[in-house]
């Protein structure tokens, strides 16, 4: 069956983020045509997309869309700031079989403005762990804090 990892996050993303990354959190229903399935899709739908690991991913709409465990709490939301930046708040539980949740995060990180804490990320057989940026790179903490440097995205040895 597998093991769900779920992760929340609060994200501020920069005012000049790209309107395609914009496009693609608010409704990414329409580029998928409501199929669901980024195999499915033709090469020319394919280009639609990102250049990115992220959207090499069959499974990358249990995270942009409505998720895979669907008796969990689970939502994206993102919402425009009256300063101009916005504000992206997602809750997702999945099986992160190919490293969705880290390829997203990779993909989402040049738009990210804060720096520090922004969420939890919790294997079901694992501990909580805190999701932070820190100089442009996502980290989630080990729940060892002397790991802490080497559990992250940017990492030399990460294959991100």
């Amino acid at each position: 069956m597998g093991q769900y990892t779920k992760f929340k996050v609060n994200l501020t993303l920069i005012p000049n983020t790209p309107e395609r990354i914009i496009q693609l959190l608010k409704d990414p229903s329409v580029d998928f045509k409501n199929n669901l399935d980024i195999d499915n899709l033709t090469d020319e739908e394919r280009t639609s997309f990102p250049e990115h690991a992220f959207f090499n991913c069959p499974r990358l709409f249990f995270i942009l869309g409505e998720g895979e465990n669907k008796e969990k709490e689970e939502s994206l939301r993102l919402v425009k700031c009256k300063n101009g930046d916005w504000s992206l708040s997602i809750i997702k539980s999945l099986k992160n079989y190919e490293s969705e949740i880290e390829l997203f995060f990779s993909w989402i990180s040049p738009y990210v403005k804060q720096e520090g804490v922004c969420g939890t990320y919790k294997y079901e057989e694992t501990g909580e762990r805190e999701v932070s940026f820190l100089n442009g790179n996502l980290h989630i903490g080990d729940p060892e804090p002397d790991r802490f440097e080497n559990d992250c995205l940017g990492w030399p040895g990460f294959p991100y």
